[in-house]
């Protein structure tokens, strides 16, 4: 018994412990990102458990992001939260990267391009995102690219792939 309570303690122990992983580029134009960092928050939507992701070249200062993403009591959070909290830390050269939301579904509900400060700042149709979900909780795994290898959108060219592998944080807690 003793044994059997070591391996559940380790197991969960190991899987809880894992760091994010994330491999990838986003290029917009000439600009290209390598992708390393992820982050991921769940909470409570319309629909069921909607999560927003952060894939970027540096994690992004958590005392920073709580601090932009505090709500009152009785307050709810919504889809572009999260990825307003990342867009501000952005223009303030914390990172560059891609935020996303998905509903319970893994339909994509927002995103936003964080690349040249405020103004390099812009969303895609989710209609030109494929999102591959293999595991949505406790840990979030799959991939994440442009429909075309390269999206031309008339303004700019934009290619992204990325897999990521990030335990999911619950908002609030």
């Amino acid at each position: 018994m003793r044994a059997l309570c070591l391996a559940v303690l380790a197991a969960t122990g190991f899987a809880a412990g894992t760091p994010a992983s994330e491999t990838g580029t986003l290029t917009v134009d000439t600009k290209k990102v390598t992708l390393q960092s992820s982050s991921a928050v769940a909470y409570p939507g319309g629909t069921g458990r909607f999560v927003s992701v952060l894939l970027s070249d540096k994690p992004p200062n958590p005392k920073t992001f709580r601090k932009y993403t505090r709500i009152g009591a009785g307050e709810r959070y919504v889809p572009g939260t999260f990825e307003g909290a990342w867009a501000s830390m952005h223009v303030e050269k914390g990172f560059s990267g891609f935020t996303f939301s998905m509903d319970a579904t893994h339909r994509v509900l927002t995103n936003q391009i964080l690349l040249g400060g405020q103004a390099g700042s812009f969303s895609l149709s989710s209609d030109d995102l494929v999102v591959e979900i293999t595991s949505a909780s406790p840990r979030l795994k799959g991939r994440i690219r442009t429909l075309q290898p390269v999206l031309d959108l008339g303004s700019h060219k934009v290619s992204l792939d990325a897999t990521f592998d990030v335990r999911v944080s619950e908002a609030g807690r």
